[in-house]
């Protein structure tokens, strides 16, 4: 029976021995995220605006994107949405958007705030937010990520 209790508290011992040593974790810091981009805004029959474009960010490099915007009346409208940012290799960014009409029908344009709220690839498990700005034209998005730990996002552009 005593060398049952020495065994166990000499493993104890050496568990803790080996937690104490292990290196830590280093939990994923933000870093900067920033896009530009065209941004073609399309009425649909149901009241929503698709968004199709492309453009270039950080993390990303060249990417297409693609989403939908909802409309809520008010002064000033606003609208919230969801684009999908899709890189050269096919990994995906899903960004949530919420903001502002600052122009209406037939240039509109908007500002507001984003959420990134994972994707696939190297971005599976991402998040982050920032602001971003839109047009007919053109979509500036500036804020940060943080990648899940073990990504391989950090070596994007």
């Amino acid at each position: 029976m005593s060398r049952c209790k020495l065994l166990a508290g000499s493993l104890g011992a050496l568990m803790i021995m080996c937690a104490a040593t292990a290196p830590a974790v280093e939990s994923p810091a933000a870093v900067p995220f920033m896009a530009e981009g065209t941004a073609t805004l399309t009425p649909n029959m149901d009241g929503t605006l698709q968004v199709s474009g492309a453009g270039e960010a950080t993390h990303l490099g060249r990417y297409s994107v693609s989403g939908t915007q909802i409309f809520q009346p008010g002064v000033p409208p606003t609208f919230v949405g969801e684009v999908t940012m899709t890189a050269a290799n096919g990994d995906e960014l899903y960004i949530i958007v919420t903001g502002t009409l600052t122009s209406v029908f037939p240039n509109p344009a908007g500002e507001g705030q984003y959420e990134i709220v994972g994707g696939t690839g190297r971005f599976q498990g991402a998040f982050g937010s920032g602001s971003f700005d839109a047009n007919t034209e053109r979509a500036r998005y500036e804020g940060s990520i943080t990648f899940a730990a073990g990504s391989r996002g950090r070596s994007g552009r």
